[in-house]
């Protein structure tokens, strides 16, 4: 899959059919001092001002924040549905978050967990955070943090990707997986840019299964899908670790 249309479009039925499969999967994983990946966003945002959450999907961060400091923007209604059971409606809003209907100077930080590697193009989601973002503003963003840490995590993931037939997971934005400093605009100073590894529990079938539905695997056949899933099942008692990168920048005053 290569035009931005058919990814857009895929996105688009990946989380009608299935809204809040990311959050459902990396709830359930935990990093060394017990944490989930959203504990760890949270903990880089700051303790005040309004914090807008781009792509947000199903709100899970803002579990982490209080209610009237949080607005929440999604393109997904399925998405949206949850997130407004979470915190209601006058807490989110369904917009583009390349073109985002929120005034310049807007908001003091800008979240975006797990989307910076798939909305499109990368380029206009950072310039819409730069507009909104007071001088001095934070973004903290959470992402893919590519290959896995240990000999173990790399080869059960190698057999679930050799079971999609997938050299690696893919992604609209490939380069927003690498350090910061390669895809962050100009305008950010890069305050930290951290890889922590979560270990998803894979307790029984039910869960080796949310861990491949929560895979973004465009034209891969069903087939493929299910053997992978049995490959995940053979690992039921053990955890398979999920790398993820955390980047934390301010934009200058």
């Amino acid at each position: 899959m290569s035009a931005d249309q058919d990814w857009g479009a895929y996105l688009e039925e990946f989380h009608r059919d299935a809204p809040g499969v990311t959050e459902r999967m990396l709830g359930r994983a935990r990093d060394d001092a017990g944490g989930d990946p959203y504990q760890w966003a949270a903990v880089a945002v700051p303790n005040d001002g309004m914090v807008i959450d781009l792509a947000c999907g199903s709100a899970p961060l803002a579990d982490h924040l209080a209610h009237d400091r949080y607005l929440g923007i999604d393109l997904s209604r399925a998405e949206l549905d949850l997130a407004v059971a979470r915190v209601g409606s006058d807490r989110v809003v369904r917009a583009d978050v390349t073109q985002l209907p929120i005034t310049d100077d807007a908001t003091d930080t800008v979240t975006c967990l797990m989307a910076l590697m798939l909305v499109q193009p990368l380029e206009g989601v950072q310039r819409e955070i730069r507009r909104v973002l007071r001088p001095g503003g934070m973004l903290v963003a959470l992402l893919s943090g590519g290959a896995p840490a240990s000999v173990a995590d790399a080869l059960r993931w190698g057999a679930v990707l050799a079971a999609l037939r997938m050299p690696g997971l893919r992604w609209p934005n490939p380069e927003a997986i690498g350090p910061a400093e390669q895809w962050l605009d100009e305008a950010f100073t890069i305050l930290s840019d951290e890889v922590r590894t979560f270990a998803y529990p894979i307790d029984d079938a039910a869960s080796a299964r949310q861990l491949i539905a929560s895979l973004y695997l465009p034209d891969v056949p069903a087939d493929r899908v299910e053997t992978a899933t049995r490959v995940a099942g053979s690992l039921i008692g053990r955890a398979i670790g999920i790398p993820l990168r955390r980047v934390v920048a301010r934009t200058w005053p």
